[in-house]
């Protein structure tokens, strides 16, 4: 294996393969198989207690790719927010479609499919295969490696939806920095209010929305985090940090 040689993942970087999630470089080593010398990717998915070899050349081609930017990361997030767009077409076929996006391992469209299949207690309940569709999409996109922005999302009508346990580290922070933190995403919980933002039209934030939202916060003091942190928006963060990779955002908090 040439030592010159670049490629498009190194040892340690973590990766997304479709069907699979998220798994970690392990190393990239050289192999004969049938007569030809191959170079792989060697990739550790360590949830499900898998290894899997790629070979370099075709790694690209089978899709596979390195983890959501942060842009990325609130694009799926804002189509979460979004009303759910269920086509009229038989299930079995819109099943197959809800299958193949979450294993593409793209973000925005496994939030699709979470968005699509979501169910307030108001709504009928899900069947059985759409509850499983709906639980494989969240769980995948609320797999910590795979950098969720968030560990709560609070609709516009009060409704919590938890992303990711808070004694796991989400991606709210981005890269950023705040009074001597230098890893803000682990020192804290992020918590997403759902509003359009600067961009799609900002409005006030509903009271049922800020209901839902304060015994999150009182919750967190007792659990120690405000002594760390306090609270701080994304654009506290942003306006102070020149480390921070992140958008500013009115509609998150985080402590």
């Amino acid at each position: 294996m040439s030592k010159s040689k670049t490629y498009d993942f190194r040892p340690n970087d973590y990766v997304v393969y479709p069907a699979h999630g998220v798994g970690k470089v392990v190393s990239i080593e050289e192999q004969e198989i049938a007569g030809t010398r191959l170079e792989l990717f060697v990739i550790s998915f360590e949830k499900d207690k898998m290894t899997l070899r790629v070979p370099t050349h075709k790694a690209t081609e089978v899709g596979m790719r390195s983890l959501s930017s942060p842009d990325t990361v609130s694009r799926a997030m804002f189509t979460l927010r979004g009303k759910a767009r269920v086509k009229r077409a038989m299930w079995s076929r819109r099943a197959q479609e809800y299958e193949q996006k979450i294993n593409s391992g793209d973000l925005i469209s496994i939030a699709e499919v979470v968005r699509d299949l979501h169910r307030t207690d108001e709504q009928r309940e899900q069947s059985y295969s759409e509850r499983q569709l709906y639980e494989a999409a969240l769980e995948r996109l609320c797999d910590p490696a795979a950098a969720v922005s968030a560990h709560y999302l609070i609709d516009e009508d009060g409704t919590v939806i938890r992303l990711v346990a808070e004694e796991k580290r989400a991606w709210h922070a981005g890269r950023s920095s705040w009074r001597g933190i230098t890893d803000v995403n682990s020192a804290s919980i992020g918590i997403e209010l759902v509003n359009p933002g600067h961009e799609f039209g900002y409005r006030p934030f509903p009271e049922a929305q800020m209901e839902a939202l304060i015994p999150l916060l009182a919750g967190r003091e007792k659990r120690g985090f405000m002594s760390t942190l306090r609270s701080s928006g994304c654009s506290s963060v942003s306006a102070s940090s020149a480390s921070s990779t992140r958008p500013s955002r009115l509609r998150s908090t985080q402590g």
